[in-house]
């Protein structure tokens, strides 16, 4: 073995022992093209499997884009690997027709293929795959994420490890791969793609990179690679430090929707960004259409406004007091069961209601808004859904419209129709965790008592809600 190889073999090795790349898995596969840079990854992990207690694999995708030079591409990988002994699995995907079907441009298409097969090998066999991406793929990842106008996290560029990929040689620069390769007498196949100068990445590495190391250095893109490696320390810190926030900020989560302390998650676009990004995917909305741009506009919106708001994928951001709520829909009680007497309703995500009978409680108040002492006739207790024009008797006061009354109560319009309607008869005695009817309160000359309760994750983070929508809400006060 070369020198040169000898040294970039032990940088590899020290690389994965410190980021501990391999612990705990027993398989590791290799996704070999049969360029230079995974050619050499193979060469290397064949070389460190032992030491580090894994069984080596590769896979190879032929995405049948280049004609017989893909086909040509296969078959050199397929003798690699059978000289060194080493199992492959080749997929053969025509990715012009899945673009064309999906909609998406090649090199999007050819992503989500690759993605998806990785995904399955990982899966199959229990391993993490290794991809082989150098420094110069980092350097060239930040110029690129640079001149889109992409924040810290593109900035960082590639992380070591995402998910099920790993990015074993990462620490090296393409050129010494080439020169151990030579000395090696192994030899790989050349994508002449990647000098199609129609795409942006192949003009960064074959026209921008050159313009900065004839005109700053050498040593210039080895500063931009030390400068993403801090990026992404300081990515880290700052998710470490957002995921503290954003529990302190978040009031809870029930029925497909997030609720927020505005004065914390409205503090700046900044923190606002982090809320969505760490808010969308519990949704079920992925990051695709998130953007810097997208995030500021939704914003101002949300703060001047107090209407609801598209995000994109059908979620959407609102804010009522001091209360700032992401969801996909509002929440709607829609119903209608009986409350059995010593058992309860389900509502399903709304929750349970539940009804007893008790002796007259010393105080007629339980002091818990989830929970009401009312009189009781013996008729049938059932949930029902709210309906247009119905009516209720509020304690002490004047009868009005359940919608008027719900939103003179604060009670937040995303969930003003959420709220449990509970009948004793044909009358309506409480709106669950609000008030009960004026009817029903209990006297000296009540009788009979039956309690109610309304439980569940969305009623606990109804209340919270509900004593933060009250609030007032100074959005200049707030982005300081």
């Amino acid at each position: 073995m070369s020198s040169e190889a000898k040294k970039l073999l032990d940088e590899v090795e020290d690389f994965c022992r410190k980021k501990e790349l391999f612990d705990g898995y027993k398989v590791i596969v290799a996704a070999v093209s049969g360029g230079g840079d995974s050619v050499f990854m193979l060469w290397a992990l064949r070389r460190l499997a032992r030491k580090f207690g894994f069984m080596l694999r590769a896979v190879h995708i032929n995405h049948i884009i280049r004609g017989d030079d893909a086909n040509q591409d296969e078959l050199f990988v397929r003798k690699l690997c059978r000289t060194w002994k080493i199992p492959l699995d080749v997929f053969t995907i025509d990715v012009p027709k899945k673009a064309e079907t999906l909609r998406l441009g090649i090199e999007e298409a050819a992503r989500l293929v690759r993605r998806e097969i990785f995904e399955e090998q990982a899966y199959k066999y229990g391993a993490l795959v290794a991809l082989a991406h150098t420094a110069d793929d980092q350097v060239e990842t930040f110029v690129f994420n640079l001149l889109r106008g992409s924040g810290i996290r593109g900035l960082a560029g590639m992380k070591v490890r995402t998910g099920v990929v790993i990015r074993p040689i990462m620490v090296l620069w393409r050129e010494d791969i080439r020169r151990a390769l030579i000395k090696l007498e192994i030899p790989w196949r050349e994508d002449y793609s990647n000098w199609d100068m129609r795409y942006t990445r192949n003009r960064i590495r074959h026209r921008l990179i050159p313009f900065i190391i004839e005109n700053f250095g050498k040593d210039s893109v080895k500063h931009i690679f030390r400068a993403t490696e801090m990026l992404d320390f300081t990515r880290r810190a700052l998710e470490r430090a957002f995921s503290r926030y954003i529990n302190e900020a978040l009031l809870g989560e029930a029925c497909g929707v997030m609720a927020f302390k505005a004065s914390l998650a409205l503090s700046d676009e900044f923190t606002f960004g982090e809320v969505l990004r760490q808010s969308l995917p519990r949704l079920g909305v992925g990051l695709k259409g998130f953007s810097i741009e997208r995030v500021s506009h939704v914003f101002w919106r949300i703060i001047s406004s107090k209407r609801e708001y598209p995000i994109y994928g059908g979620a959407f951001a609102m804010r009522e007091g001091n209360c700032l709520f992401i969801a996909k829909t509002k929440v709607y009680q829609l119903k209608t069961a009986e409350v059995p007497i010593g058992g309860f309703a389900d509502l399903g995500c709304i929750g349970r209601v539940s009804a007893n009978t008790i002796p007259l409680p010393d105080e007629p108040k339980s002091g818990n808004p989830l929970v009401a002492t009312i009189a009781y006739d013996g008729s049938p207790i059932y949930v029902a859904p709210h309906t247009p024009g119905l009516l209720f008797h509020p304690l002490g006061g004047s009868t009005m419209k359940v919608s008027s009354f719900v939103k003179s109560r604060g009670v937040p319009l995303i969930f003003r129709r959420a709220v449990p309607l509970v009948f004793i008869g044909e009358r309506l005695a409480w709106v669950a965790g609000v008030e009960i009817a004026e009817p029903f309160k209990l006297t000296s000359q009540t009788k009979n008592v039956v309690k109610l309760e309304w439980n569940g994750l969305f009623p606990e983070l109804f209340l919270k809600v509900l004593a933060e929508a009250k609030k007032e809400f100074n959005p200049y006060k707030s982005i300081g």
